[in-house]
């Protein structure tokens, strides 16, 4: 499955739930949405599964966002496997390192 977050969702990725007061767009929304998928166990196991993320239409995202978005996972899986789960195209190396420093330092926090 392949989602345009840019043009699905949006191409401001800042606010991290709504339980903090923060706008819509929040990654929360977005996790609960686009990302339902991983919340089952069995989704995991098979390695034909995965969601990829174009990111060619997002102009803004935050670590906050990105933490909520993906690091969220790491309770239960190694960011490795996360990775392999959730591919992410058209992204640029400053989004991108975001991203991976978030769900990095999400593991190690566990």
């Amino acid at each position: 499955m392949r989602i345009d977050v840019g043009k699905e969702f949006s191409q401001r990725l800042v606010y991290r739930d709504k339980q903090q007061g923060e706008g819509t767009f929040n990654a929360s929304e977005f996790r609960e949405k686009y990302l339902k998928d991983l919340e089952n166990n069995d989704w995991w196991q098979d390695d034909s599964k995965y969601i990829e993320l174009d990111f060619s239409n997002v102009k803004t995202l935050s670590p906050s966002w990105a933490n909520e978005a993906f690091a969220y996972y790491t309770s239960d899986h190694k960011p490795k496997m996360i990775f392999k789960k959730i591919r992410f195209v058209n992204i640029s190396n400053v989004k991108e390192a975001i991203i991976k420093l978030e769900v990095d330092t999400g593991h190690l926090r566990k």
